[in-house]
């Protein structure tokens, strides 16, 4: 039974292995951006000589004895890098075209008139999936106003860039404690130099107030891995962390599969695994919908139908239109023609089994193939189109963070050639996994191919993939480490 189960760890990985190696390829090969065509070219020498400048600088990273003062200097940068983000390209919170904006307003106005201002923000009826995000807002906007603070939007991006930071910090942990104290500070440096850590600064959203949850279930998960402290209380914070997480995204709750499926598989004995399984699932999914009632029943919110909401099926729909992205059209002309919740059903499921066949199977293949491209291949997780939207004034930096601007090209092929060395150091990571015959590996790989099957069902950004950094880069960690591993014993021999 033992060779079973390892064989199934070790697929697992093969998956997750040839699953990036397929996208890095379908990202060169097949660019599917609107704003930003990349060339091949171009593209592939950068990712290679990414690739080396990060091995070079891990290898210093390794042979810095002072650790504590390179995890203060990397710190500094992020900070730094956040604050000329708050500076130089903040958005306007109060523009009400897009998801982010509702959300904020809906809480200023509760916060300043102690009242939900129905007629304008009936958006809760179709979306109470924000409801979290606005409940949170209305707490910290309430704890603003308690203090003094006038300046909301400016003390929100604080918030959030500490949420980014803290994130990164926890990711560092996480990295340690998986590689071992000889690479403290990779995990911090790969997560500085990722966009989404500094440019969404400004872009408080559900990306970014999910993504430390996600971050703080992971470090737990892995020092029950590395067998750090009280097994069950790291496995009672991990479930608790991913509730809270997945209340405010959903997608959060692919980590708590992945580690159902690794502790069934797990060689604990049959006692322990049960109660285990038993523990993640009532704390994770049984915490996830007691949170989601909660916060849909807030006493910050108004009393109403929820019927009237939109279902997931359309975002599955969505998800089955062009790239897979979000489709006005879709909203407006299909799910918002019908009355209720249920007519809406009927009809998104009616032209979700339209769409597939109207492409049939070859035609789907294509379809995940381009969609895949479209999720993975903007390097900056849609912050460079988010920062346009609601500019609260020009700068310099513009030119070459905005994605319509002339100098975009520069930011747009470093950074998506940074992420696709990422991907590539996971894909390698995981083969060196097998030959080593490392099975500790199961709930990190899975959570990436679960969080990809997910978007490939559903609507997909790469933005939506933001707030599973934390796991992107604890695996790349591994993968270098393998990979100088492998090289200091081919030396040896």
């Amino acid at each position: 039974m033992t060779k079973v189960k390892d064989s199934l760890r070790y697929l697992f990985y093969f998956l997750t292995g040839c699953m990036y190696l397929g996208i890095v390829a379908d990202v060169v090969i097949n660019p599917k951006l609107s704003f930003f065509h990349t060339k091949i070219a171009l593209l592939l020498p950068m990712i290679a000589g990414v690739a080396a400048v990060v091995m070079v600088a891990v290898f210093v990273c390794k042979k810095i004895k002072n650790k504590k003062l390179l995890l203060i200097s990397l710190s500094a940068i992020l900070v730094l890098l956040q604050a000329v983000t708050i500076r130089y390209l903040a958005v306007n919170y109060t523009v009400e075209s897009w998801d982010m904006g509702v959300v904020y307003n809906a809480a200023q106005y509760f916060v300043e008139n102690n009242s939900f201002d129905m007629g304008k923000y009936d958006y809760f009826l179709w979306f109470p999936n924000n409801s979290p995000l606005y409940n949170i807002f209305v707490i910290i906007f309430k704890v603003f106003s308690a203090v003094g603070i006038k300046n909301t939007q400016l003390a929100l991006n604080v918030f959030n860039a500490a949420l980014l930071f803290f994130s990164a910090w926890l990711t560092e942990k996480s990295s340690q404690l998986l590689a071992g104290e000889e690479y403290t500070g990779v995990g911090l440096m790969l997560c500085v130099a990722l966009c989404p850590f500094s440019l969404y600064a400004v872009l408080a959203y559900t990306d970014t107030f999910s993504m430390i949850f996600l971050a703080l279930a992971l470090y737990f998960y892995i020092r029950k891995m590395k067998n750090k402290g009280n097994y069950w209380v790291n496995l009672r914070a991990f479930s608790l962390f991913i509730a809270v997480g997945a209340s405010m995204k959903v997608s959060v709750l692919v980590i708590a599969i992945a580690a159902i499926i690794d502790l069934f598989i797990g060689k604990e004995d049959v006692a322990k695994r049960a109660i285990s399984l038993v523990l993640v699932m009532v704390i994770s999914i049984g915490g996830f919908s007691a949170l989601k009632n909660m916060h849909e029943n807030s006493p910050f919110l108004p009393e109403y139908d929820y019927n009237y909401t939109i279902p997931y099926t359309h975002w599955v729909m969505m998800g089955l239109n062009g790239l897979g992205g979000y489709c006005d059209d879709d909203y407006q002309l299909i799910t918002l023609q019908h009355p209720d919740k249920q007519s809406r059903q009927a009809a998104n499921i009616d032209e979700i089994i339209n769409r597939i066949e109207e492409k049939g199977a070859v035609g789907m293949v294509h379809h995940v193939a381009n969609k895949l491209s479209f999720i993975y291949g903007d390097g900056t997780f849609t912050a460079s189109q988010k920062l346009d939207r609601a500019a609260v004034k020009g700068s310099a930096l513009h030119n070459y963070i905005i994605y319509v601007a002339d100098g975009y090209k520069y930011l747009g092929y470093s950074s998506l050639a940074y992420f696709m060395a990422i991907l590539m150091f996971i894909s390698i990571g995981m083969f060196i996994a097998i030959k080593r015959k490392n099975t500790s590996l199961v709930m990190l790989a899975l959570s990436l191919v679960g969080v990809t099957c997910f978007l490939i069902l559903w609507e997909a950004r790469t933005r939506y993939i933001l707030n599973f950094l934390p796991v992107f880069v604890v695996l790349a960690v591994f993968g270098i480490k393998s990979i100088f591993s492998l090289m200091k014993k081919e030396e040896n021999s």
